[in-house]
């Protein structure tokens, strides 16, 4: 992923990844620029790494700190994927008697399983909440595709998108029924909402909201709020109003200016095709 990018050097950084290997006879403060693109860029790498492969979970999403982090606060995810693991881990067990002996450990793969089966539940029931459920079923799922084409970026400059601004000083120039589905998307848990932080663009955006992190299993996506994607307010009209046909070529053009090598049309099919 460093050697994509068009400002590295592949020989400084062979030199500096030389020293990180030989560490601690190289000294800490000669791979701390090592360290620093590994902290950087590792989740992202391995998020990338899986985006090829479909049928396999990224192991990230294991771990009960990691099932903390995708519940977001909320006490009914997390009771979930810790109940579907140990669901799990009892269709894998052919034995019961062993959980007398003492308490069972919960494999990594397990842990997956209900992770992935937390995440599509959870985007198949958007659609009964509220009023609006339908909308925000198609919102979820159309910025889950864009978090997961940006994670398909072989450069991986700005990794692990699962949030976005707007770039506009206010938002009362956003039409009544984005706001509408906004509050809503809010009031349902399917969007959390945020302070500003200043963007990537000279531009401030008033708020700044991420999608729920129970969806990161689904759209192989990071459940962590990291770099975000500022979105115009045509973007972000496209996203959440326009019909399926403008959002297409909206995404056809994401593909063009991200220079996604790899057309994720087959994946995306298998991924989405059961949904949508």
């Amino acid at each position: 992923i460093l050697l994509y990018r068009a400002r590295t050097k592949p020989g400084e950084l062979l030199k500096t990844f030389n020293l990180y290997i030989d560490y601690p006879t190289s000294s800490e403060k000669s791979i701390k620029e090592y360290r620093t693109l590994i902290d950087n860029n590792k989740v992202g790498a391995i998020l990338h790494l899986y985006t090829y492969f479909s049928q396999r979970i990224c192991p990230i999403y294991s771990g009960f700190n990691r099932f903390c982090m995708m519940s977001k606060n909320n006490l009914r995810h997390l009771l979930e994927l810790c109940y579907q693991s140990f669901k799990e881990l009892e269709l894998s067990i052919k034995d019961f008697k062993q959980f007398h002996k003492k308490l069972p450990i919960v494999p990594t793969g397990t842990q997956l399983k209900a992770a992935k089966f937390c995440s599509k539940q959870e985007l198949e029931t958007i659609q009964e909440l509220g009023p609006y459920g339908q909308d925000l079923q198609k919102i979820a799922n159309r910025l889950g595709r864009i978090f997961y084409l940006k994670q398909r970026i072989r450069t991986q400059s700005q990794p692990e998108n699962i949030h976005f601004s707007v770039e506009t000083i206010t938002l009362k120039s956003i039409d009544e029924k984005i706001k509408t589905l906004i509050t809503q998307a809010k009031l349902w848990n399917v969007l959390k909402e945020y302070d500003a932080t200043k963007g990537t663009t000279n531009h401030i955006a008033t708020k700044e909201y991420m999608l729920t992190p129970m969806l990161a299993p689904y759209y192989t996506i990071s459940p962590r709020k990291k770099y975000k994607i500022d979105f115009t307010t045509k973007e972000l009209k496209i996203i959440f109003s326009e019909n399926d046909e403008k959002f297409d070529s909206f995404y056809e053009n994401l593909i063009k200016e991200w220079k996604v090598e790899d057309k994720p049309e087959n994946i995306k099919h298998s991924l989405f095709g059961d949904l949508f």
